[in-house]
């Protein structure tokens, strides 16, 4: 039987429901589910749509109220007779496929759900499986079930374990139900929200689990359990925030010799707040890799992610991780980027020892980095930078602006010109020129001067990509404020021209360096921590200056252009009027 028939008949259902598209994959499951049930009675028997539920029987408990809900929902006697008319264009082995297609990518197409189906794309179940490596007699646990889909998917390629799927939502709970009667696979489905529910959900050799990406940050918080982790001191640590709190139910869920692979955002990587848990975590040995996986691959969110393997084998305190920059992989289309199988091999390769894209980062080190795991602080990318060096070392202070308050802005700021003026990122063109309409404020208080602008410091926009990147020519009776949404490094000039590193972090290749310690999933800015390391090239002074006279030659070009277009502009403004 082809894929085409089973979307076929996938579609036919999907028609009965008029242009219904919230919920359209459960509404299919439950539809092709009955007239698979149904398919040997006649129509006289199961005309109403009542009768057709009544006579499904010997089935699970959930799905009969699943049934019973629905029919009052949008199960009426004129649905069910023209779903019965699809029962006639099809066998009843299609509408047994039909309830098993999983692929989310056909499904992203005809649902309107947003972070809600956040559903794994089929590469990363791929890669997941490769990871986790299940064997024959395995006890494999998913946690974040859904309707079912990566269990299926797994199942399918090993048919020889046995899975567990956990899921809080009653009615996905019953449609999974369906499923796995039909599957014959070794698949059991519990009614749980193990992120809540302090209940014992038993070891298993495998375990898979999600981070609900796309929720928001208080409905992922709201009423989850507190869960200790014990560290190499013996101590018991508590663990409240949310990505590492999953992370440890993992954990505490595998057998001795157990692996589990976890994805979440890239946040839990870096941030001071789950330093404490990576620490931990790190020092105990329950972290084989870490993999940067390349963006937008999953199909209702863009937020980047990681997928983290964990192996308790191994957990015997400190060992070294191996980290994986994956960024690069994979093919966009559209919106998406897709993992082939090939992509997929190059992974689990550099998850296997040192490659290209891979290193092994000690304890040491990662203690170092305050236990930062992200994979782009280790890994060298190809395009290495000649004579490369981290931009503290050739800085003489790198320092936020100030963060005022708009109420305190709103006092300093005058009409008056003054010996001190207020830059804000908005005064910075794109092309990294800072106006010459700067507003000017009454005074700037001892405890700001520190956050004041020197002549030819660099400032870098601290999160509008790309990146605005400016060279500041500050006259000496001017005290130039800066606002807390730039970085302001003051260069230490006998080693580096500072037109040159503009012109550096401007390139393709500065900008990747960039990208690279750019932190946040929702909303994306550079870290200081990050700055400090960044590793710029320091090329001899003669060099420096020949790309610095170029590139301030080319600026210059730009500003004259913008004042011809300033006065083009303002003069087509008043042609009505002469």
């Amino acid at each position: 039987m082809s894929k085409k028939m089973v979307k076929n008949c996938i579609e036919e259902i999907m028609g009965c429901f008029h242009g219904v598209r919230e919920s359209v994959e459960m509404n299919v499951i439950v539809a092709a589910y009955m007239l698979y049930k149904t398919y040997d009675l006649s129509k006289e028997d199961i005309r109403s749509a009542e009768q057709a539920v009544n006579s499904i029987s010997g089935v699970n408990e959930y799905i009969i109220m699943l049934l019973k809900d629905l029919k009052s929902e949008w199960l009426n006697d004129e649905l069910w007779a023209e779903l019965l008319e699809v029962r006639e264009k099809f066998d009843k082995e299609t509408f047994k496929k039909a309830v098993l297609y999983y692929d989310p990518e056909f499904w992203s197409q005809k649902t309107n759900i947003r972070w809600e189906l956040c559903c794994t794309p089929t590469s990363i179940v791929k890669l997941a499986n490769r990871l986790l490596n299940i064997q024959a007699g395995d006890r494999v646990a998913y946690f974040s079930n859904g309707l079912g889909n990566t269990l299926l998917a797994l199942a399918d390629s090993n048919a020889n374990a046995s899975y567990v799927g956990y899921e809080k939502d009653t009615k996905k709970a019953a449609a999974s139900y369906m499923r796995t009667e039909l599957s014959g696979k070794n698949i059991s489905v519990k009614i749980s929200d193990y992120i809540t529910d302090s209940v014992d959900h038993g070891i298993y050799d495998r375990v898979f689990k999600e981070f609900p990406l796309g929720a928001r940050s208080i409905t992922i918080h709201q009423n989850t359990r507190e869960v200790n982790l014990v560290g190499t001191d013996g101590e018991e640590h508590l663990i409240r925030h949310s990505e590492w709190l999953y992370n440890t139910i993992l954990c505490n869920s595998l057998n001795a010799n157990g692996r589990g692979v976890a994805i979440m955002t890239l946040g839990g990587l870096w941030n001071n707040r789950d330093t404490m848990a990576r620490r931990i975590f790190a020092e105990q040995g329950y972290i084989e890799s870490v993999i940067l996986l390349p963006k937008a691959l999953y199909i209702n969110t863009g937020i980047p992610t990681a997928m983290v393997v964990f192996d308790k084998s191994h957990a015997a305190g400190y060992r070294d991780i191996l980290v994986v920059d994956a960024s690069d992989l994979g093919t966009s289309e559209r919106r998406l980027t897709k993992l082939s199988d090939e992509d997929i091999d190059v992974i689990v390769e550099a998850a296997s020892g040192e490659t290209s894209i891979s290193r092994y980062v000690s304890c040491a080190e990662l203690a170092d980095n305050n236990f930062d795991l992200s994979a782009s602080r280790y890994v060298e990318r190809e395009d290495g930078i000649r004579n490369g060096v981290m931009l503290y070392t050739v800085a003489k202070r790198i320092t936020r602006g100030a963060g005022l308050t708009a109420g305190k802005l709103d006092e300093l700021i005058t009409s008056e010109p003054t010996s001190y003026q207020y830059l804000s990122l908005v005064d910075i063109s794109p092309e990294g020129i800072i106006s010459n309409n700067l507003k000017y404020i009454s005074d700037v208080e001892p405890r700001l001067r520190r956050y004041c602008i020197k002549n030819h410091d660099l400032i870098i926009a601290k999160n509008s990509k790309p990146y605005k990147i400016a060279v500041a020519e500050v006259a000496d009776d001017i005290v130039l404020l800066a606002n807390g949404s730039v970085f302001i490094i003051t260069l230490d000039e006998t080693k580096v021209n500072p037109y040159f590193i503009k012109a550096f972090l401007e390139s393709p290749q500065g900008q990747a360096e960039l990208n690279s310690i750019t932190k946040g999933s929702i909303m994306p800015c550079i870290i200081i921590e990050g700055l400090r390391d960044l590793i710029i090239p320091l090329l001899p002074m003669n060099e420096q200056e020949e790309i610095a006279m170029k590139y301030q030659y080319v600026q210059d070009e730009i500003k004259l252009l913008k004042r011809k277009m300033d006065r083009a502009i303002d003069k087509i403004s008043h042609i009505f009027e002469e």
